[in-house]
């Protein structure tokens, strides 16, 4: 056995069992914590660099690790593509002297499957830093790979707040995480509009059930009376049997957490079945394609996206525009992630080398980016500072409220 396949198994023995510890529960109102780990500094205490890692053609390498088969591959082409305008506009700004930004991609099609990939990334192509994946367990994949190698791992989709809970310092996370999503939407329902009745519907998959449950957890100290929560399979038939639940609930107001697919087919439920309840979601539908597929019952629907999606601060000749110039289609948060990932490493390595330690190093003492996304700057924890925005869906775009 070589030292790839020895390094894969120990790393799949353990990466279940560690992920799903760290995704526990959130700490009892009134309790102390042990530590504060987002107030301490998000340091590297352990050996020093082994020297640049250097390719033939002299370039930066960074591994991009993205679906591009099954349920997953829209949201990996929007990876690809972010990463890739960046690498073009990165490349095409460089100075005399400066090193070119490569990409190194692999295929994330399935979360087990995928682990050899992320090994040769880190121990075959000997990357400077990876990006990825799409989804909260293939990303905790690569996670406890990256670890193991001493590897800058950037996630730019996943809102699993337990990447970031336990401080690891390879770790660095962009989108805001589950608790604060939660956070937004309960205080806006409860404390805000002071609604008293709420459904929430919830694709059976895990990064929506770990939305959900976060979601529940902040409902209770909402002011919120009455509340429903109901579960459903991805794409199955079984919507319309959910209408039913839903109006005997009698509620103001109903939160979807799915994707834009089965997003768009509740919200076109609800619209003829429960006309009275306004309707919300989480961020699986702060894409384009959700208003594309619902229509005209996407007009008036609230999500809680990651960030202003609707780029409402952008100038012509902008991110939005220039992605859509390059690729025919308005991006979504997974290519804006994307896209700035490259462009912190990018900034990471001109600043510190292509050495691993150094550019964790470098990148984490960046100062704040000011992306297509907002303003970047990583916390205590390797997380993103940034907080969610509520947007809301008006001729088949997304408006958030005037600052």
């Amino acid at each position: 056995m070589n030292l790839r396949d020895a390094a894969l198994c120990a790393l799949l023995a353990t990466a279940c069992v560690i992920s799903f510890a760290a995704a526990g529960p959130g700490r009892p109102p009134g309790t102390r914590p042990y530590a504060e780990l987002d107030a301490r500094p998000y340091a590297y205490n352990g050996p020093a660099d082994d020297g640049e890692a250097v390719s033939p053609s002299g370039a930066i390498r960074i591994g991009l690790f993205v679906p591009r088969s099954g349920a997953r591959a829209r949201a990996g082409r929007s990876l690809l593509c972010g990463a890739s305008l960046a690498v073009e506009e990165a490349n095409a700004g460089m100075d005399p002297g400066d090193r070119p930004i490569a990409l190194v991609i692999r295929d994330d099609d399935s979360v087990w499957g995928s682990a050899r990939e992320a090994v040769d990334l880190a121990y075959g192509e000997e990357v400077s830093a990876i990006v990825g994946g799409i989804g909260g367990e293939s990303t905790h994949v690569v996670q406890q790979i990256a670890t193991k190698a001493r590897l800058p791992l950037v996630a730019v989709a996943s809102t699993d707040a337990s990447l970031t809970q336990i401080s690891i310092p390879w770790m660095f996370r962009l989108p805001p995480d589950d608790d604060a999503i939660a956070r937004l939407l309960a205080d806006h329902l409860g404390r805000e509009r002071g609604l008293e009745r709420v459904v929430s519907l919830t694709s059976l998959s895990y990064d929506y059930e770990l939305r959900a449950r976060a979601f529940e957890k902040h409902i209770a100290a909402s002011g919120i009376r009455s509340f429903l929560s109901l579960r459903f399979r991805p794409g199955a038939p079984e919507l319309t049997g959910l209408a039913a639940a839903v109006r005997r609930a009698d509620p103001q107001a109903v939160v979807i957490w799915a994707g834009p697919e089965d997003g768009a087919a509740l919200a076109n439920l609800l619209s003829r079945e429960v006309p009275g309840a306004d309707c919300y979601a989480g961020p699986g539908c702060a894409t384009p394609r959700f208003p594309a597929l619902a229509g005209g019952a996407a007009e008036g629907v609230r999500i809680a996206a990651p960030f202003d999606i609707g780029f409402s601060g952008a100038v012509p000749g902008g991110f939005r525009e220039r992605y859509r110039a390059a690729f025919g289609d308005d991006p979504d948060a997974v290519a804006a992630y994307a896209y700035e990932a490259i462009l912190l490493l990018e900034r990471a390595a001109r600043k510190a080398g292509s050495g691993r330690v150094r550019l964790r190093e470098a990148l984490a003492g960046l100062a704040p980016l000011a992306g297509p996304t907002g303003p970047i700057r990583f916390d205590g924890t390797g997380a993103n500072a940034a907080e969610p925005v509520l947007v809301t869906c008006r001729d088949g775009r997304f408006r958030s409220k005037p600052r």
